[in-house]
């Protein structure tokens, strides 16, 4: 194996990939799955999520997939749970899933801007308190990525302004 591929080899490690059935979240379950991850795609459409895995399976991806409205926290929860009693654990949390308000400011009503907050923070913001004590138990250490603004605001933790924030730089 060469020395790039010793550096990135992920043989072994779990990681779930938010919004993989499309885009960014598509490209890094490929990417982690090229490096030997074994990778679970969650995102709201089965469908589109299972064209996916199939497209990263004919790559010789080990892919498996869940389902699931972000939006929901009880949902993601429940989901952290069932997903560490299948694998065990999980290495890697990619945050990828998430909506592009494309209104104009005036125009962006509660439901979206609800929405767009849902996605962008309370999500990768609930997924890595669930999943972050197996994590460290497993490697030391929780390895999340996060979009930078939520990552900035919850690293700082300055919570109480750090949703408005987040928000305002997405």
């Amino acid at each position: 194996m060469s020395r790039l591929a010793d550096l990135f080899d992920l043989t072994g490690k779990r990681a779930l990939i938010t919004g993989g059935n499309s885009g960014i979240g598509e490209a890094m379950a490929r990417a982690l799955g090229l490096a030997g991850a074994q990778v679970t795609l969650l995102a709201r459409r089965a469908d589109q999520l299972q064209q996916s895995c199939e497209r990263l399976q004919a790559e010789h991806i080990d892919c498996d997939t869940l389902a699931l409205d972000l939006s929901d926290t009880a949902a993601i929860k429940a989901a952290c749970a069932q997903l560490l009693n299948a694998h065990g654990t999980i290495d890697i949390l990619v945050n990828a899933a998430g909506v592009n308000l494309r209104e104009p400011f005036e125009q962006v009503d509660e439901a979206a801007w609800q929405t767009h907050l849902a996605l962008h923070l309370s999500a990768p913001f609930f997924l890595t308190q669930q999943l972050a004590p197996a994590m460290q138990r497993s490697a030391g250490v929780a390895s999340s990525i996060w979009p930078r603004c939520s990552r900035t605001a919850l690293l700082t933790t300055v919570l109480r302004m750090g949703p408005a924030k987040a928000a305002s730089c997405s």
